[in-house]
């Protein structure tokens, strides 16, 4: 599975919300233009503690008219949003979530430093689910 985003380049920073496109690929496909990526990571990082505490169903709210909703079955995973779906497997997710919240704390912790960063209480939070998962891993 993988997890791409892409910010506008025509927004200035926010420290509130980055937006852009966000794309969910594995066994189908998941895209929405024009939302915001750190709220979409935020929520699928508690959908992952979610499912790694046992959780099989979620229905997780995105800040779009439709939530994601997830599925797992014995390691299977299938989410859907709107009318698009995809199959993964809970480490795919897992690992794909990380990759890609990762990726968007670094590349703008580099392109707007740490100290406007902080002022993001979404990125804070990603960096808080980060930092977790890394503690129970």
């Amino acid at each position: 599975m993988q997890i791409s985003w892409r910010l506008d380049s025509e927004a200035d920073f926010v420290a509130e919300a980055q937006q852009g496109r966000i794309e969910l690929e594995a066994d189908g496909i998941i895209v929405q233009e024009r939302t915001f990526i750190d709220f979409w990571l935020r929520a699928l990082l508690e959908a992952l503690g979610s499912l790694e505490s046992g959780a099989t169903e979620l229905s997780v709210d995105v800040d779009e008219p439709d939530p994601v909703v997830l599925a797992e079955h014995r390691g299977a995973l299938n989410i859907s949003y709107g009318a698009q779906s995809l199959s993964t497997t809970v480490r795919a997710f897992e690992a794909a979530v990380l990759e890609s919240a990762r990726a968007l704390v670094g590349y703008l912790r580099l392109a707007v430093g740490p100290e406007v960063l902080a002022e993001s209480p979404t990125i804070s939070s990603i960096q808080s689910l980060i930092n977790a998962h890394r503690d129970v891993a």
